[in-house]
């Protein structure tokens, strides 16, 4: 019965050991799962961290470029209305000397009109007059009137109202009752006749210039200064369209390196964020470079399936293996697969190296950590491997690359096709 006691005995130390061992691996589990829940909170809030950044520098951005574009618009606005009150008011002084320039024409027509009429009836008064007195001549009353006429047109040019008519009043005024009366009744007669011949025509504008009577001389002194003025004018006018053309040009000159700016602005930020997914994704790689991913362990819980794989490391590297993490995950078939971080590189690239040995013995799979694009590239360099050992070719291959004949060939993404690696 002794070496049945020292049997149960090395089996109750086997037992305790493995308990033990059990202890350790919860221990262990435990300590992996907080450090990366604390792993996944410091990135959750570095990413948190970097996004927030990011959006208050977008909208600070956007900001000042809505408030540079309200800018422009409302100084092209100002700009705009300025042009327009210009074209109104060049339209409006064109308008009033056009119709001024019209009313002087029409006033001297009429003017010369009544002047000739004038000096036709004062000669067939002074005539008439002359016969019935007896006591002057027709031609010294001619002589008197052409005199009359002569002052006339000399203040002619002074006077609207009563051209040619002024000079005969004065040189009649005294000489007798009769012709100064003759000559203000026929006067009150042409005014009147005048007048009815104005309306109509329509001539209202002229009317009222006569009746304006001394102060036309004034408002044509008016019309000359306003005209040189006007010419004067023009060239501050000109001075005021090239400043108006500068300032739109420099408007549309800030508008054009505001686009140019944020354009830059876009690249950069673009540039930015793909150096960053690029490092991102270079980590990852890295990250996912160093790890094993188990398949086919079988176990009624993870601490099972973890001590297993301890076991079967030990016993396929002959040696005492230090893990860094181990994880499960569910496959895209639903079973259960265990994501191994090893110490050692060495001792990754080993069991890499026997992986053909870990199907044939135990019935299960070892591989790495692929990204979606790497097994997709993997699936690839296994069919053509396929396919060209068919055709009876040697082939040899990994993860990445593929070797056909001793030479290596590599997928053209471009092309997708497969060429031979001359530089290689």
């Amino acid at each position: 019965m002794g070496w049945e006691e020292e049997w149960l005995r090395e089996l109750r130390g086997i037992k305790e050991g493995m308990r033990g061992i059990e202890k350790g691996m919860r221990g262990i589990e435990r300590e992996l799962r907080l450090l990366r829940e604390r792993g996944w909170r410091a990135r959750g809030g570095e990413e948190k961290e970097d996004d927030r950044l990011e959006s208050e520098r977008e909208e600070e951005t956007s900001v000042e470029e809505i408030a540079d574009a309200e800018r422009e618009n409302e100084e092209m606005k100002r700009m705009n209305e300025g042009a327009e009150r210009k074209k109104k008011r060049d339209g409006r002084e064109k308008e009033a000397g056009g119709s001024e320039k019209k009313g002087e024409e029409s006033v001297v027509a009429s003017d010369k009109k009544d002047g000739k009429r004038m000096e036709e009836d004062t000669e067939r008064s002074v005539i008439e007059w002359g016969k019935e007195g007896g006591e002057r001549k027709g031609g010294a009353w001619t002589e008197v009137a052409i005199e009359g006429r002569r002052e006339e047109r000399r203040r002619g040019d002074k006077t609207v109202r009563g051209r040619g008519t002024g000079g005969g009043k004065e040189v009649w005024r005294g000489k007798g009752g009769g012709l100064e009366g003759e000559s203000r009744r026929r006067e009150r007669q042409e005014v009147r006749e005048r007048d009815e011949e104005e309306e109509r025509k329509g001539g209202m504008e002229v009317r009222g210039g006569r009746e304006e009577g001394s102060r036309g001389e004034v408002y044509g002194k008016k019309s000359d200064r306003v005209e040189k003025e006007g010419e004067g004018e023009g060239s501050w006018w000109r001075g005021v369209d090239e400043e108006e053309g500068e300032g739109v040009k420099g408007i549309w000159k800030k508008v054009k390196e505001r686009m140019v700016e944020v354009k830059r602005r876009e690249e950069e930020r673009v540039k930015e964020r793909e150096a960053r997914e690029r490092r991102d994704e270079q980590v990852r790689r890295e990250r996912k470079r160093r790890n094993l991913v188990w398949r086919g362990i079988e176990g009624d819980n993870f601490e099972e399936r973890c001590l297993c794989l301890r076991v079967l490391l030990e016993e396929m590297l002959e040696k005492k293996v230090e893990l860094r993490g181990v994880e499960e995950r569910l496959g895209d078939d639903g079973k259960s697969i265990l994501l191994v971080v090893l110490e050692k590189e060495e001792d990754r690239d080993e069991v890499l190296e026997r992986r053909g040995e870990v199907g044939r013995r135990w019935r299960m799979s070892v591989d790495e950590d692929l990204t979606r694009e790497e097994r997709k590239m993997k699936w690839r360099i296994k069919e053509r491997a396929r396919l060209e050992r068919n055709r009876g070719k040697s082939v040899e291959y990994d993860s990445r690359r593929l070797w056909i004949e001793g030479k290596e060939w590599k997928w053209d993404e471009e092309a997708e096709s497969w060429r031979e690696c001359k530089e290689c």
